[in-house]
């Protein structure tokens, strides 16, 4: 009875401790999303794509918002999610850093930190990878891509394939915060940027639900 009751335990936790993949329907304009449970976190596992004033395809090509959806500015952004879900503040962004295995102190840090961690996010088959371990990419099912943005200064579009940047629904200043990935770099950025560039956007369940099982403490009967 005891073994059996471990079994079971163990059984839990494999399935409840992994990542979590569901799909979501955005009823505004039917536009079909993945999503995954990292922790007690659950993402849109694509870029959002709603067309609002304020928001761009890449170099206006509809091709590219099938790819890596719209680039927001930060107002857009704030009002862009669908009803249940809202822009990541900085806090969760930090949480989900937390998850990939930063310590309090680096999800704390200003610009890169979190070497390695980075790469846990992206997606194996957007990156231009070299010589780095596929295996390495994607371990949580997040499949962030590299879709540029758009500059403020002139509205031009730049660093599609190269780098993906997404907003924080939190503002530093006359700035907000925002995350960034880079095609030659395996960690995190970190920093604040002008509110008008367009950056990409995910979005964020409202309700995370209850903390996931403590798997660390279950050992083999």
């Amino acid at each position: 009875m005891v073994r059996a009751t471990i079994h079971l335990f163990i059984l839990f936790c494999f399935t409840n401790c992994s990542q979590q993949k569901n799909l979501f329907t955005d009823a505004r304009d039917g536009k079909v999303y993945k999503t995954v449970t990292i922790g007690t976190q659950t993402w849109m596992a694509e870029n959002l794509g709603f067309e609002i004033s304020n928001s761009w395809c890449y170099a206006d090509s509809q091709s590219n918002s099938g790819k890596y959806g719209r680039l927001y500015t930060w107002e857009a952004a704030k009002n862009a999610c669908p009803a249940d879900w809202h822009l990541p503040s900085e806090e969760e962004w930090r949480i989900l850093e937390g998850y990939l295995g930063m310590t309090e102190e680096q999800t704390d840090i200003f610009y890169m930190r979190g070497e390695g961690m980075g790469t846990k996010l992206k997606s194996a088959y957007a990156w231009e990878l070299g010589k780095e371990n596929k295996s390495d990419y994607d371990i949580y099912g997040f499949h962030a891509l590299p879709g540029g943005y758009r500059l403020f200064i002139d509205g031009s579009f730049v660093d599609k394939g190269i780098r993906g940047s997404w907003w924080s629904g939190t503002p530093d200043g006359k700035s907000a915060m925002r995350r960034s990935l880079f095609l030659n770099k395996t960690g995190i950025d970190r920093d604040a940027a002008t509110r008008t560039n367009g950056f990409s956007v995910r979005c964020i369940k409202d309700e995370t639900g209850s903390p996931a099982p403590d798997c660390s403490k279950v050992s083999n009967p």
